[in-house]
């Protein structure tokens, strides 16, 4: 429904249709308040850009906050709140230094708290280790989705409140030197952060297994369509270019969220194709807080972390490698790396960089001599059939922002809401054009019905696909 003229107040109702998934209400002249129920909980899902006078909405979408008719009133009470809150105001001041010296005294005399990391809220349930053993069966072979340097991930299926569901179980690997502080590093993470973007975490469980050992467990909602890595390395089926563009919009609104709109601001430090998760409607969630650090001095705990910075090996930032500090910079670092990777197919590791040749330079040596289409993943290629030229304008933009983000110098990358943004325009435009695609293919269609014979003169048309 883009580019109709249509005008008045925001179709309202429009969140209440259970089985719309896709909306694109682009370039019309709606006003109103944009409901958030229905379709639009997903802002990968809704299209609303060229409407000037839209407002509230959920905050992916990056509309303005809605005015109301209370606010004048308001401000006319303020001049007389305003006179009668000075003398309330010096009486109650008198009062909180009062109390705030009894209290100071009384936290003198008390021995310190010790946060704990392994706190959670009480939306989450309480598990032991057999529950999980059995859901996993006996954390069989068969139920391994996947191992890392701190332990092992198994999909299961567990009972909570008569409902069955879906769960993905992380056992860390106590022996491992680490383990105990990737484990206290990702519960303190994941307590300051509520994401769609970001994995689910159900519960913990810190108990021992049924040799007495000491046994620690995160225990996730189970993604079934995998990690990232997967679809790009492993799977036989390959994303299409509007899924990729929807991943990375994804992965970056993630990452703005942990770095300027947390509770307690976080870098992820370790992101990769393998921790990103994708879940039934291929929406991107990240995952693997392991090595996560909060900014600035925020950590809530009061207690930095024991583990050494480093990340993995292709994606880590290289100011990591000298000792600096974890940062926003180091992230956005990391996903210029992936961002190339999804376009590309290769792995920044790939034998065929050597001798100063980064999966960087590559690219961008591409996008100079204009031959970006020679460095693209070859099934993207076949998903894009025929390659006009607004689909490589589309890959050289996204091939752009990878090699910004991937900056050696980290005063030069971008931040990630600007990312998003600009990531944003370009799947609109890509939408936008294969609206106008499926249209003239339309038009094709029912001239050919009509004129049989007409139909060499609309040929050409079918390099647009």
């Amino acid at each position: 429904m883009s580019r109709n003229n249509l005008s008045g107040e925001f179709p309202r109702f429009l969140q209440d249709l259970r089985y719309l998934r896709l909306l694109n209400l682009s370039l019309n002249l709606l006003a109103g308040e944009v409901p958030v129920k229905g379709v639009f909980t997903n802002a990968t899902a809704v299209h609303l850009t060229g409407n000037g006078h839209l407002c509230g909405g959920i905050g992916e979408l990056g509309l303005p906050a809605c005015t109301t008719t209370t606010n004048a009133a308001r401000d006319k009470g303020k001049s007389l709140a305003l006179k009668l809150a000075v003398p309330m105001a010096c009486i109650a001041l008198a009062s909180i230094v009062v109390w705030a010296s009894v209290v100071a005294c009384r936290r003198k005399m008390a021995p310190p708290k010790v946060a704990n990391p392994l706190e959670v809220e009480e939306l989450h349930w309480k598990v032991s280790y057999a529950p999980l053993s059995n859901a996993t069966n006996g954390f069989s072979a068969d139920n391994l989705i996947g191992a890392g340097s701190h332990g092992s991930v198994y999909r299961g299926t567990m009972s909570h409140e008569g409902t069955e569901c879906a769960v993905a179980v992380k056992v860390l690997s106590l022996g491992q030197r680490g383990a105990l502080a990737t484990f206290a590093a990702e519960c303190e993470a994941l307590r300051h952060a509520r994401h769609r973007d970001l994995v689910r975490i159900l519960t913990v469980c810190a108990s021992v297994d049924g040799r007495g050992d000491e046994f620690k467990a995160l225990v996730y909602g189970h993604m079934p369509n995998g990690s990232l890595e997967r679809w790009l390395h492993q799977e036989p089926r390959t994303l299409t270019l509007v899924q990729r563009l929807n991943i990375a919009v994804d992965v970056a609104s993630a990452l703005d969220y942990l770095h300027t709109n947390c509770e307690a601001p976080i870098a992820h430090c370790d992101l990769k194709p393998s921790n990103v998760l994708l879940d039934d409607d291929m929406v991107a969630r990240v995952g693997d807080f392991g090595l996560a650090r909060f900014l600035g001095g925020a950590d809530p705990s009061g207690q930095a972390s024991s583990v050494i910075l480093k990340g993995s090996i292709g994606y880590i930032a290289p100011e990591y490698g000298m000792g600096l500090q974890a940062c926003a910079g180091g992230d956005a670092y990391s996903y210029g790396i992936l961002l190339l990777e999804m376009v590309t197919g290769k792995r920044p590791t790939d034998t065929m960089f050597l001798e100063g040749l980064t999966l960087t330079r590559f690219v961008e040596e591409a996008c100079s001599g204009g031959g970006i289409l020679s460095v693209i993943d070859p099934r993207l290629l076949g998903d894009v059939g025929g390659h006009p030229p607004q689909v490589e304008r589309c890959l050289v933009s996204v091939a752009r922002i990878g090699i910004s983000c991937a900056s050696e110098l980290p005063a030069e990358r971008p931040a990630m809401k600007q990312v998003a943004n600009e990531l944003g325009k370009v799947r609109t435009s890509l939408l936008l054009m294969d609206d106008l695609v499926n249209s003239l293919r339309d038009l094709f269609s029912l001239v050919f019905f009509r004129h049989p014979h007409t139909s060499v003169l609309f040929s050409s048309s079918s390099h647009l696909r």
